[in-house]
């Protein structure tokens, strides 16, 4: 009996993979114009959930809620299939089965991070690791920027601690030979830009594997090192 279950549970966890992993089909199509017909009321960051992947290591002091999009076929049918839905545009299979072959020749991330500079994708350091190997993209784009002032807590450096007059200049009637510095704080406040930027980074489907997990890793050169995990197999 347990020998029969165990057999139904990897039988369950195979079918389910193997939806996850589906070709370009009339039927993926299908269920991914329903996704997209019966949310049109979501917004798109709700109906992205599923595809988007937040940032892991959290070490941006600029950060607020960095993540990706993976851009799948099932999903960018499903968004068009929402916008169609929500103009009272006819849904066709065929324009459906179109859109999808295309986006099945191109991998898409989009990315959303937050930089205290407005910077070109050529700027970032950007690759995706898998299985030992590293893969570049072989076209980036910026898509959105927006800069707002934001306070930021920070380590406190040197020139931090003298831009915020945390050190303040010391003359002999200032300071007693038996005084001692005031120990300086760890981190320090301070009014910052800060740019929220949009990217689309394509790399070539063929030289990624569905079947392992992934990490996207973003270097910007002035706020750190961003991280992403995802694995294909558990996106439609």
């Amino acid at each position: 009996m347990k020998i029969l279950i165990m057999a139904v549970l990897l039988l369950a966890f195979f079918c389910q993979q193997a939806l996850a992993l589906q070709k370009v089909s009339d039927q993926m199509i299908g269920a991914a114009q329903e996704y997209g017909r019966t949310r049109a009321e979501l917004a798109a960051g709700e109906l992205q959930k599923p595809w988007t992947v937040p940032e892991q290591l959290n070490e941006n002091v600029y950060a607020d809620a960095e993540r990706i999009i993976v851009f799948t076929p099932y999903l960018i049918v499903a968004m068009d299939a929402q916008n169609k839905t929500r103009a009272y545009e006819e849904i066709k299979l065929k324009e459906s089965s179109d859109l999808a072959s295309a986006y099945e020749q191109v991998f898409i991330v989009g990315a959303i991070i937050d930089a205290p500079e407005k910077l070109a994708p050529d700027k970032l350091m950007t690759k995706i690791l898998q299985d030992g190997k590293s893969l570049l993209p072989y076209h980036a784009e910026l898509v959105a920027a927006a800069m707002t002032e934001k306070v930021i807590e920070k380590p406190v450096n040197i020139k931090d601690a003298a831009d915020s007059k945390l050190l303040k200049p010391v003359t002999p009637k200032q300071k007693q030979p038996s005084e001692k510095e005031p120990p300086l704080p760890d981190t320090i406040k301070i009014k910052s830009p800060v740019w929220n930027l949009q990217y689309y980074f394509y790399f070539e489907p063929a030289k990624l594997n569905p079947l392992l997990p992934l990490i996207l890793k973003i270097d910007d050169g002035l706020a750190g090192e961003r991280e992403f995990r995802f694995h294909l197999a558990n996106m439609n």
